[in-house]
């Protein structure tokens, strides 16, 4: 349902979990999936609720995850894969936050997962999906940091998001995913070179990020949630692309 963008049936179902898991961790508060259920339950209602605008109601839910998560991570102070949810509730509040207009709150949330996802990708340098949770971190504190003019430090993390992409990348070499992002980071970096009037740059990286789209359109492999995204990119040109 939440894939089809049925958001009505989406609630529903989802409602219906939260309040099944509401009361089997009543029942057995001692009980560590009842409480991860829990957690998700309250997670995926958030992300709900964030894609229907209900930013207050998404991060009343987001919060109740969150305290969650961190109780679960309490009770295994020494494990730190079990903060690996914890890092995904957090920066939900943190894109929630920055609907609602509130940039340093976001930035706030960002930082706290990004030392969580240094510590997740050092336990495993092969691991792909700490690679990449950690270049989607700087992307966001990098986006973040950007809106609050910051360009420069915005920067830092938008080259730390590329080198991260452009690793995994080279281990695998058709990751679609990967290439998402690698084109997020050119085009982050375009924006931060626009803001700072250097014109021929900005457009270069631009450029770069179009050129993903082109190898993905070649192959077609562009989904349905990224196909506009090289119109967007086309608009941030400055004069002649």
């Amino acid at each position: 349902y939440f894939s089809l963008g049925d958001w009505a049936h989406t609630e529903e179902q989802r409602s219906r979990v939260l309040r099944e898991f509401q009361e089997l961790h009543r029942l057995q508060p001692d009980n560590e999936a009842f409480l991860y259920g829990l957690a998700n339950a309250y997670h995926r209602m958030a992300n709900l609720e964030e894609q229907t605008r209900h930013y207050a109601a998404a991060k009343a839910n987001v919060l109740e995850a969150i305290e969650r998560f961190n109780q679960i991570s309490a009770r295994n102070p020494k494990d730190i894969l079990k903060r690996v949810d914890w890092t995904f509730a957090q920066q939900r509040l943190g894109s929630i936050l920055i609907s609602m207009g509130d940039l340093e709150g976001a930035l706030d949330a960002f930082q706290q997962v990004l030392p969580i996802r240094e510590q997740l990708r050092a336990m495993d340098p092969k691991d792909a999906r700490a690679r990449l949770n950690l270049a989607n971190s700087h992307a966001a504190i990098g986006y973040v940091l950007l809106e609050m003019g910051n360009p420069l430090t915005a920067q830092a993390h938008f080259e730390q998001q590329r080198r991260l992409d452009e690793e995994l990348i080279k281990v695998d070499p058709i990751g679609v995913t990967y290439r998402y992002s690698l084109s997020e980071a050119y085009e982050n970096l375009g924006r931060v070179a626009l803001r700072l009037g250097q014109k021929e740059r900005g457009n270069a990286y631009l450029r770069e990020a179009l050129r993903v789209y082109d190898e993905l359109r070649a192959r077609g492999a562009i989904s349905a949630e990224y196909a506009a995204v090289p119109a967007r990119i086309q608009s941030e040109f400055t004069g002649p692309k």
